[in-house]
């Protein structure tokens, strides 16, 4: 199930390939239909998101204001939930509070020559929606914990759209009750491509925001690609990855717990290790073996591992880096002797777990940064979601009289260069005044 492939092996390029070309090899398939779904909403508004909804989802609503939740039905739902929930998701809340306040930025000047005034004012943007995908475990509920950093941004006005399940009468307690600790009343029982283009372009109901956050299916993911020219999004998230970095120290149970915790979330998941250790990568696949027909979700894992599962076997620490640099993760986990030496060697990984006692588990729902990250390769460019994904700067400049003499002679230079002469006569005009 776990393939085994050394560096130098001659199977090892057409692997490590599929591996760095992973990033969205299904969204053209799609493209025409999700585009199709976005121009229908921007054009009908409504009406469009009723029947998009009632065709994918089965369920009919006959206003997409009924597909609201009442704010009754959020206020009844701490009382439907195991009591354990809200003290586990208010104690997650506090240390990402705790870690992303460090973040936040100020607006700034500075006074020059000739009483000259530049700076950068700092201002939240105004709407934010979430989508928060579908299902009836806790997980929808803790991605709303990725609303953190927003909030302390200074956004205020947020609007959930999460799919309708024709399957449960009731929409789940636990993110109706996470919603509620984190004050968010507007709750809309929409999904897919849709939902993202009633966010993005706005309806009669459901009003349009400067910014979606959260991750769905491959629809929702190529949508919000669609949409950015008009509206800012997050990222656009493939499957979730792991790789782990590990040498002989590594206990090769955790290992593969590690690996079968990231094969469970998904049958694309991708579950990678990389070892200088013969002995660690073969106790590795035994254990694999072993474990996961006990686990309930066996056959995602089945299917997960087999297609995207792979122990890359190498000689040196220093070749791993570099595999682990060209692959750039998701998620890394370093299991090394001197994890922290080799730290400042990693170039590109989304969130990087140092250290045995550091489960991928504990960031994805309780350490404190929030777990949108840059998957496909993308940590090459992109990082995870902070405070100033939702805020913007003006630049400010202030001149003088005397300020914009000084000046004049450098930007005349410009000006003519380019045949630019009304630029230089509105500067000219201002002394005249």
């Amino acid at each position: 199930m776990l393939k085994v492939i050394h560096l130098k092996s001659k199977y090892f390029p057409r692997h490590f390939r599929k591996i760095i070309t992973r990033g969205d090899r299904e969204l053209n398939n799609i493209e025409q239909t999700v585009r199709e779904t976005l121009d229908d909403v921007r054009e009908r508004g409504d009406k469009a998101v009723l029947e998009l909804t009632e065709s994918y989802n089965g369920i009919h609503y006959d206003s997409v204001t009924d597909s609201k939740i009442p704010k009754e039905k959020i206020d009844e739902s701490w009382g439907q939930i195991n009591p354990a929930f809200l003290e586990a998701f208010r104690a997650a809340k506090k240390k990402t509070f705790h870690f992303h306040e460090k973040q936040k930025s100020n607006s700034w000047f500075s006074a020059g020559e000739h009483g000259v005034i530049l700076g950068q004012r700092i201002r939240p943007i105004g709407r934010v929606g979430i989508y928060v995908p579908g299902g009836y475990s806790i997980f929808p509920a803790v991605t709303l914990l990725n609303v953190v950093p927003a909030q302390l941004a200074g956004v205020r006005d947020f609007y959930i759209v999460t799919p309708p399940d024709i399957f449960e009468e009731k929409p789940n307690p636990y993110l109706l009750a996470a919603a509620k600790e984190m004050h968010i009343p507007h709750i809309y029982r929409i999904g897919g491509a849709q939902a993202i283009g009633a966010l993005a372009y706005g309806t009669e109901s459901i009003p349009r925001v400067d910014k979606i956050i959260g991750q769905g299916n491959i629809y929702v993911s190529l949508a919000k690609r669609l949409v950015q020219d008009c509206v800012g999004i997050d990222m656009v998230q493939g499957p979730s990855e792991v790789v782990i970095l590990a040498d002989e120290t590594a206990y090769p149970k955790v290992v593969a717990l590690d690996l079968l915790s990231q094969a469970e979330k998904d049958e694309m998941s991708i579950s990678i290790l990389i070892t200088t250790s013969k002995e660690l990568a073969q106790y590795v696949v035994l254990e694999v073996e072993m474990l996961y027909k006990k686990i309930s979700r066996h056959r995602i894992i089945k299917k997960s591992l087999e297609e995207f599962g792979i122990i890359f076997l190498v000689d040196t620490l220093e070749e791993g880096i570099d595999l682990v640099n060209d692959i750039a993760p998701e998620r890394l986990g370093l299991i090394l002797k001197d994890a922290w030496q080799q730290l400042g060697i990693i170039k590109n990984a989304g969130a990087i777990f140092i250290g045995p006692y550091s489960p991928e588990s504990v960031g994805d729902y309780l350490a404190g940064p929030a777990q949108v990250l840059p998957t496909g390769g993308s940590a090459r460019f992109q990082s995870p979601l902070s405070v100033n994904d939702f805020l913007k700067t003006s630049n400010i400049i202030f001149y003088t009289e005397k300020a914009l003499k000084e000046d004049y002679q450098y930007l005349h230079s410009f000006t003519s260069l380019e045949g630019f002469d009304v630029h230089s006569k509105a500067v000219q005009q201002r002394f005249s005044i």
